[in-house]
Formats: structure tokens, sequence, C-alpha cells
């Protein structure tokens, strides 16, 4: 069954869908800033740099209508004057727009077994809490015995320790599913060949910018100087900048 969902999944997220691409990445967040990165790459907007993100200011180069999207028309009618980015970055995230087209999207990837929905989710935290919990007082309880009857320690804190370590780190549930982890290592696999092209110093072409930050982050793509200040009001922790050295100015 998850194979074929996958299959039949894979052809569209491939295309075009990026509100799906983004949510099943980042969320509502990253909705907004896959459509900040798009209208920075299409000059639908303009950015005023200044060393201190405070004080970064945006302005839209064409009328709100000309987004393809909700998110896109929200960002754009908040850029109609000079702002500050902050304010319109904080003000999107809040839309009504953008959440009904983040929702639109999470439908979409229930329905395809990509994302867990929020009761799925919630019962996901509870076992893991459960599970969590019950190995721990088992293991509280060995450690109490060993005491009582004057036994070593470090056979015992030693695994605990690495398995708490592990259960944190890596078992926490999450919203995508093990299909939806599955598809995103495949999607980054296939658009390997844009970080080759940025290697080189040249945008790959007819690729987005919107893409490319939800499945490598606003600190890969904003090494390239059109993105350099646009990734300041974005981080992610992610960075692939061993990978990068940007000589042209221009995305052609």
């Amino acid at each position: 069954m998850w194979d074929k969902t996958y299959r039949l999944a894979t052809p569209k997220f491939l295309g075009d869908d990026l509100s799906s691409l983004a949510v099943l990445t980042g969320g509502k967040k990253m909705t907004v800033k896959a459509s900040f990165f798009r209208l920075k790459g299409r000059e639908m907007i303009a950015l005023i740099p200044s060393e201190n993100i405070e004080e970064i200011v945006v302005k839209a180069n064409v009328p709100a209508n000309r987004g393809e999207n909700g998110a896109e028309r929200d960002i754009l009618q908040r850029c109609q004057t000079t702002v500050r980015l902050l304010d319109v970055i904080k003000g999107s995230e809040r839309s009504m727009d953008v959440k009904k087209m983040a929702e639109e999207a999470e439908r979409r990837l229930i329905s395809l077994s990509l994302l867990r929905s929020e009761k799925d989710l919630r019962s996901a935290w509870i076992l893991y809490i459960v599970l969590f919990a019950s190995i721990m007082a088992l293991g509280v309880a060995r450690v109490a015995l060993v005491l009582i009857n004057g036994g070593p320690l470090d056979f015992l804190l030693l695994p605990m320790g690495f398995f708490a370590m592990g259960m944190v780190t890596y078992g926490r549930p999450k919203r995508p599913t093990i299909l939806g982890h599955k598809f995103l290592r495949e999607v980054r696999a296939d658009m390997r060949w844009a970080i080759s092209t940025l290697e080189q110093g040249k945008w790959p072409a007819g690729v987005d910018a919107g893409k490319l930050v939800t499945l490598f982050g606003a600190e890969t793509v904003g090494l390239h100087p059109v993105f350099r200040d646009l990734k300041n009001a974005f981080p992610d922790g992610v960075s692939y900048s061993s990978l990068f050295e940007y000589s042209n100015e221009s995305m052609d």
C-alpha cells in the first residue's frame, strides 16, 4: 500500500507542489520562507540590506495579485509600501491565507500517508512517553537493586544513558511518516544536480528558489549573493557552506 502511494505521490511532488513540500519539511513557517525566496528569486520583492537584521526593509516590485498562491499574495500585499522584513515575516506566519494554504497541503499529505494527522501525532507522543517512562522506571529499579546489593553501577548507567540520549535525539515522534522521510530523502537526492551547479557559481536553470530552500535550507540557498540578506532573516541551522563558492551576482 505504501509503495503504491509513494509511486503516486512522487510525480506530483517532483513537480510544482511547493506548498505541500514546504509543509512536509517545516509546516506553516516553511511555507512563508519558501514564498519569500521564490518572490526574491523572481525579483518580485526587493530588499534594502543592513548589517542589523532588525533594520532590513522590503518592498514589493509588483501588485499583490501577481502572487501565485495565498502566501505570496499576502506577502506582496504587506510589502506594497516599504516595511521591515521581520514585521512582514511575522505577519504572514499569522495570516489566515497562509494558514488555509498550509491546512490544504496538510490534508493532501495525510491522504498520501506522507504526514501524520494531529490526532495520530498526539497518540504517538503518548505512546512514546509511556514507553520511555516505563523503560527508565525499569532501569531505575534495577539500579536500586544493585545499590542495595552493593554491586557496580557502570554496566547499568552507561546503557541507560545511551538509551535516553537515543530516545530524545532520534526516537521522538515527528509529523512526517516513515514514508514521508523516505520521500524527502529521494527528492533531495534527485535535486543534487542543482547543488553541483551551485558549486560552479551558477544558479541551476529552471529551479525554483522556494523549492531549494525547502529541501536544503536557507543557509544553503542564502550563500548565493541574490539571497544573502534574505538568508539572515531565516536562520535554520542547515549549512552546506563547504560545498559552495559563488562568483556571480546573477541567477541567470
